[in-house]
């Protein structure tokens, strides 16, 4: 079977304010979700989802969809329409998959992961679905008359039967939209988000000092391997980094050079003092681990040199030139 880029696992690891943050891993998942669905808004000026009465997107309007809507392609959506017996949901492309806060260690017995008033950084793994970007498909049994009716108030969609006794609308971005959605999200996760809290006065900046990308063909949660502690000296030492980077399910990106790119790396010096056990501005992939998968490192580069030497050849992989 031919291999296929599908996901990327990431590890993030954010500088807090020292305000107080949720103790359990869900609400501290919702809380990114927000924070990264509302940077995504105002950063990319994402127009606002029309709404029905009940509060749920308006999908009897012609050009309420992903194709038009990115908030609903990247971070999906839950419509039921009970009086049509009518449902359409999609996930969100981006899947948390673990959250930890981490402080200081009153001493250097002290476990450095705690609940603390007092925070320094949050660590989150996660996953994003690259091959559900920019396609979507709306499922109608052939016999639910009333949710056809529905659906056929649209003119700007095209549906079609099914072996199954069902009727799917399908809807897929063109190339260059889906390319500048995968941006828009890396470049976020990239440069931080923003947590507004409850008024524009009280927004507060989340900067990455770690940042870790792994192209992967299936959307598995490979960067769960990374393991995160700081020392008595409140630095970041970060390991697993080789484990996650040698799973069986990575996909080898095409570079400029002889090697593939297997990930991406990104650490901020005076944050992270250690990458697998070595100081960071020493850390590399030894050459016995492998001549062919090659891990390309760019230690605190700037975004534009992230988005030239990752992101592009990872939207040739998903965007491949028509013959």
């Amino acid at each position: 079977m031919q291999r296929q880029l599908k996901a990327l696992s990431g590890a993030l690891i954010w500088k807090m304010p020292t305000d107080k943050l949720p103790d359990d891993s869900r609400s501290l998942s919702s809380m990114i979700y927000q924070s990264l669905r509302e940077t995504l808004q105002r950063s990319e000026q994402w127009p606002e989802v029309p709404t029905d009465k009940a509060g749920q997107p308006a999908f009897h309007q012609e050009g309420v969809d992903i194709r038009n809507y990115p908030e609903l392609d990247v971070f999906g959506y839950n419509y039921w329409k009970h009086n049509l017996s009518l449902k359409l949901q999609r996930e969100s492309l981006i899947r948390i998959t673990e959250t930890l806060k981490l402080r200081l260690p009153t001493d250097s017995s002290s476990p450095s992961v705690i609940s603390s008033d007092s925070l320094n950084f949050l660590y989150a793994s996660f996953v994003v679905d690259l091959h559900r970007l920019g396609r979507d498909t709306w499922t109608i049994n052939k016999e639910n008359s009333e949710a056809i009716s529905f659906l056929q108030q649209r003119n700007d969609i095209e549906c079609s039967s099914e072996q199954d006794d069902s009727i799917q609308c399908s809807f897929l971005l063109p190339d260059k939209q889906r390319e500048q959605r995968l941006r828009a999200v890396l470049k976020v996760l990239h440069t931080g988000i923003i947590n507004f809290g409850s008024s524009e006065s009280n927004l507060k900046v989340w900067l990455p000092v770690f940042l870790l990308l792994l192209p992967l063909q299936e959307p598995l949660p490979v960067a769960e391997l990374i393991r995160v502690r700081l020392n008595a000296q409140g630095l970041l030492e970060i390991s697993g980094i080789r484990h996650a980077l040698s799973n069986h399910w990575r996909y080898p990106l095409p570079s400029s050079g002889r090697d593939p790119w297997t990930g991406y790396l990104y650490a901020v010096q005076g944050h992270v003092a250690t990458l697998d056990n070595t100081p960071m501005e020493k850390f590399s992939i030894p050459s016995t681990w492998s001549t062919t998968w090659r891990f390309k490192t760019f230690l605190g580069l700037e975004w534009g040199d992230c988005l030239h030497y990752f992101v592009s050849p990872l939207i040739k992989v998903l965007t491949p030139q028509k013959s």
